[in-house]
């Protein structure tokens, strides 16, 4: 016996996806007020063990257990994507002692242009040209959000070190599009993120020895972090994220900055700059575009659509023959 899932359409699953650009913007303040006082490592050990035990636990105690193929079959994706979600993380992490913030965050943020060229290369998607043309305009609204002020773009030893986060991120967005709608979504986060915690706790043991000694105020961020910005977040993109396009998906994702700057105006009264503030319009009619031209009819419509609606394996109930990835 299947079910099927019920859930929003897709225009409604953008706006939960944009949803979770806000609250990951939300995180910009956050880690700034944490940022020397727990080391990055620790933090993403923490936040991501936290968020996991989270999602899992309520995901083991409601139902039966898996078939054996089915366990596999979770268990590979889940640490397929918490690899390349932690690789996203370290990658990230490692450039930003080598370049400077506002040029990490664009490179950070060119994961929208990362996710059709992968999707191109990897997965046989080809975006629309206006789908195109709306990435070209959102990344040209990224670079004057996250580059003010007239910094130079001369490349930094860290550059490729955040490009190839970027990249991670990218194929992150890729993955949860492959196989989100073939597992419980609360079980394929959870893997994912206690996949992200076991490959940051080595390095948070072995260069920072886990200080867990932390003021309150402190652990009110990291609950900030870890609840709404990782488990609840995580949990959003693989439930819903399978309804709209990988392409629109990323862009929609890559708001972050967007919504960080103006959470920075709001909260800690930094003032946007006039190329801040034409970033944020050229990225919203980035999206614009994206969202008019990817609604054209095109090959890749029907089968989003059946798998829109499509019936799923839910806990305790065979596997669907074999999926889309044919393994």
């Amino acid at each position: 016996m299947v079910v099927r899932r019920a859930g929003p359409s897709s225009w409604q699953a953008e706006l939960l996806l944009l949803g979770v650009a806000a609250v990951w913007g939300g995180t910009f303040p956050v880690i700034k007020a944490l940022v020397g006082q727990v080391p990055p490592h620790t933090l993403l050990t923490l936040r991501f063990t936290a968020a996991a035990i989270l999602l899992l636990l309520p995901a083991w105690t409601r139902g039966g257990p898996l078939d054996r193929p089915a366990f596999r079959s979770l268990l590979r994706h889940g640490l397929l994507l918490g690899m390349s979600l932690w690789a996203g993380y370290f990658f990230q992490t490692a450039g930003l002692r080598l370049t400077t913030a506002s040029k990490a965050a664009f490179l950070t943020a060119l994961g929208v242009v990362f996710v059709p060229l992968l999707g191109a290369l990897f997965f046989h998607r080809r975006p629309a040209p206006a789908v195109w043309a709306g990435v070209a305009v959102a990344t040209g609204g990224l670079a004057c959000l996250s580059l003010p002020g007239g910094e130079g773009w001369l490349p930094a030893p860290g550059d490729l070190l955040v490009l190839l986060g970027a990249a991670a991120f990218a194929l992150q967005i890729l993955l949860v599009d492959r196989w989100g709608a073939q597992h419980d979504p609360l079980l394929l986060a959870g893997v994912e993120l206690a996949t992200v915690a076991l490959l940051s706790l080595p390095a948070a043991i072995a260069f920072e020895g886990l200080p867990l000694r932390h003021p309150p105020r402190l652990w009110l961020g990291l609950a900030y972090l870890a609840v709404p910005a990782t488990a609840v977040a995580l949990w959003v993109q693989i439930r819903y994220q399978h309804r709209t396009d990988p392409t629109r998906a990323g862009i929609i994702l890559g708001t972050e900055p967007l919504f960080g700057a103006l959470l920075a105006w709001l909260f800690l009264g930094e003032r946007m700059t006039e190329a801040g503030l034409l970033g944020g319009v050229l990225v919203l009619a980035g999206l614009l575009l994206t969202e008019l031209g990817g609604r054209a009819p095109q090959a890749e419509g029907a089968p989003r659509e059946r798998r829109a609606g499509s019936t799923l394996p839910i806990r305790g109930q065979a596997r669907r023959a074999r999926g889309r990835d044919g393994r």
